[in-house]
């Protein structure tokens, strides 16, 4: 699913399954709003792949929202780079304002085989990554997070420039 300019309720109820593969640069992404208002809501499954020299999967990714943003159900986002970064995000919203919230299972993961000491390649997987937010941030639902390879950061909830509760019980 993706929203421009958009007014109204954003929902996926069924199944999205989204597979980038490609020699340079894959990006792969659920449900991906930008200057929206109204809520962004995966409440049922999401199987998101993104893999190439470089790699981004995103479950949801939202900029620039007024409204809540949620998952209730079942998202899987694997980022797989051969020579380069991969980055994966369960849910990704920058300049938010609302609740962003995850009630049900985000599995993300992101592996680099990238050796070259120039480049620096990096394998970052982030459950919930928020950025310029107000509202609050929660998890209570099941986050596996899994980063190897290069410099690897795996992080349940990474949140920059929040006005709000972040919280994970």
């Amino acid at each position: 699913i993706r929203a421009t300019d958009t007014t109204g309720a954003i929902t996926n109820t069924g199944t999205i399954n989204a597979d980038a593969s490609r020699a340079d640069k894959a990006r792969a992404t659920g449900i991906r709003t930008s200057d929206t208002t109204g809520s962004v809501s995966n409440n049922g499954t999401m199987v998101i792949t993104a893999s190439g020299d470089e790699a981004e999967a995103t479950g949801i990714h939202s900029d620039r929202t007024l409204g809540d943003i949620t998952n209730t159900y079942r998202t899987t986002v694997t980022a797989v780079a051969d020579e380069d970064d991969a980055e994966a995000y369960g849910i990704e919203a920058d300049d938010t304002d609302g609740v962003i919230s995850n009630s049900g299972s985000l599995t993300v993961s992101a592996f680099t085989s990238g050796t070259d000491w120039r480049d620096d390649p990096a394998a970052v997987a982030i459950g919930i990554r928020t950025s310029g937010t107000t509202g609050s941030v929660s998890n209570n639902g099941t986050m596996v997070i899994t980063a190897s390879g290069g410099k690897a950061e795996a992080t349940g909830i990474r949140s920059d420039r929040t006005v709000g509760d972040v919280t994970n019980t």
